[in-house]
């Protein structure tokens, strides 16, 4: 689908798709030895904006020079216009994420 969306752009963009990854960590290593054969130390981390802290941190901590990109989140319950099952479910990925902060630091995996 994204070589099919980045076609209609006219961009010729190499597209690589990570896999085998059950966690942030284990996309952040695997990408670690992608961007090591082709040579890049700079990655850009697009990921929801409640999990870009914990994500930019983690690829940080392989080694990668990060530019974080929060993407634009629909029905999160952080639009005004939320209703409260978005907010409910905008409640229970911060709160997940807290955990997730917390368990990676005790791991050492992030600062």
């Amino acid at each position: 689908d994204l070589q099919v969306i980045t076609a209609m752009l006219g961009s010729r963009a190499n597209i690589i798709f990570v896999d085998s990854i059950r966690t942030t960590r284990t996309e952040a290593l695997r990408m670690r030895e992608i961007a090591r054969q082709h040579g890049w130390n700079t990655v850009a981390v697009v990921t929801s904006p409640m999990h870009s802290s914990r994500a930019c941190a983690t690829f940080e901590a392989v080694g990668f020079k990060v530019v974080c990109a929060p993407a634009v989140l629909r029905q999160s319950g952080l639009d005004p216009r939320s209703t409260p099952e978005d907010r409910f479910r905008a409640f229970r990925s911060w709160l997940y994420e807290r955990f997730a902060t917390d368990e990676y630091r005790r791991r050492g995996w992030i600062r």
